[in-house]
């Protein structure tokens, strides 16, 4: 079934629109919270937005899985995290959450 309202999600070396940081302060807090690596959310927030220019310039990293919802995508983040995208119909990826790997 084809639906013309979900978005295309990209595939690895795809390159967004736009990579859009709009949920940075909450995922910088969901950081610290879930993932041992980062000890204060400036360490965390400097790692989600050299995450977001590296898919700008580069493209969607290797590891990066569909998520259950169709329209957002797991992207590898530190050791043991993925950071939630939602790709918009514009192509635009925009920051949702900080989730533990399991």
């Amino acid at each position: 079934m084809h639906n013309d309202d979900l978005p295309c999600v990209p595939g690895v070396g795809d390159v967004p629109s736009k990579v859009a940081n709009s949920n940075m302060t909450h995922a910088a807090e969901r950081a610290v919270r879930r993932l041992d690596e980062f000890d204060d959310t400036a360490s965390a927030r400097s790692a989600l937005q050299g995450l977001g220019k590296s898919i700008q310039r580069d493209g969607v990293p290797e590891g990066t899985t569909a998520d259950t919802k169709p329209d957002r995508v797991l992207v590898l983040f530190g050791d043991d995290g993925y950071v939630v995208y939602r790709i918009k119909k514009n192509g635009n990826a925009v920051l949702k959450a900080v989730l533990n790997r399991k």
